[in-house]
């Protein structure tokens, strides 16, 4: 079975910006959902969608997937959205 994990890590929040590379104990958030896909048994296929070149630095240096998120899919659009886009 592949599994697919997709972390949405948009940079422009409304409520909080640039809450995904904020660091905590020296790691961005993107950095922990990024560790925590990796723990899988499954060996996932690991996705992360943003329209940030931070997080796209962050997504190489993890060797991940990265998805340059449309302007469409910014603000408040909705995560379930960003989904469909990416698996379709």
């Amino acid at each position: 079975m592949k599994i697919l994990v997709i972390i949405p890590a948009k940079t422009d929040s409304t409520r909080l910006p640039k809450k995904n590379i904020q660091k905590i104990q020296g790691k961005t958030l993107v950095e922990y959902s990024i560790d925590y896909a990796k723990q899988s048994k499954y060996n996932p296929k690991i996705i992360i969608s943003s329209e940030s070149d931070e997080v796209l630095d962050i997504a190489l240096k993890h060797k991940v997937t990265f998805s340059q998120r449309p302007a469409h899919l910014l603000k408040d659009a909705e995560v379930t959205d960003v989904y469909i886009d990416l698996l379709y």
